[in-house]
């Protein structure tokens, strides 16, 4: 079940849509304004799980950017140490540059310099992919997936956000 600020996005633009309330109305009308927390349900793919968790995470609504929205500033720090943090935009279904579009974003992050660190390789993500070299590069350390549906703005994520996670865990570098 979505968030009541679960807005349906089909594109991560700011600009907003004429058949939709702004999304810093929504908030408004909730009460929330920036410095205000929300929880979403993310998923935590452990660097040594055999499976992929939901999780909840606590996010502060921050000021909006140069005539954008206000935004959601996720707390990595209850699942994950990051001292550099990656991200990677999910828009389609596979990373193929024709592969259809989702009807949202998927957020990837990470801790971008793992390789250089000697972090473990991601035994979940291995298991999801078919085994270790299966993925087009390897994943290491612990990595947490979000559900955007409006421009940085995170919804609990659902069962069907899980495939095209893996797709781009598999492919991903490769195209």
């Amino acid at each position: 079940m979505h968030k009541p600020h679960c807005l349906p996005s089909l594109s991560r633009s700011r600009s907003p849509s004429r058949t939709r309330p702004l999304p810093d109305a929504v908030e408004r009308a909730r009460g929330l304004r920036h410095g205000d927390s929300v929880t979403v349900a993310a998923y935590f793919f452990g660097v040594d799980a055999d499976a992929p968790r939901i999780v909840q995470v606590t996010c502060t609504l921050k000021e909006p950017e140069e005539e954008g929205y206000m935004w959601h500033s996720p707390n990595f720090k209850e699942y994950a140490q990051w001292p550099a943090l990656g991200y990677v935009g999910v828009r389609r279904a596979t990373p193929t540059p024709d592969a259809p579009l989702l009807p949202h974003s998927l957020s990837l992050f990470f801790h971008e310099f793992g390789l250089f660190d000697d972090q473990r390789p991601n035994l979940c993500v291995e298991k999801l992919v078919g085994g270790p070299g299966k993925a087009h590069q390897q994943w290491v350390g612990d990595i947490m997936l979000f559900r955007d549906e409006v421009s940085d703005r995170y919804c609990d994520v659902t069962e069907e956000d899980l495939a095209p996670a893996i797709e781009y865990f598999r492919d991903y570098g490769r195209l």
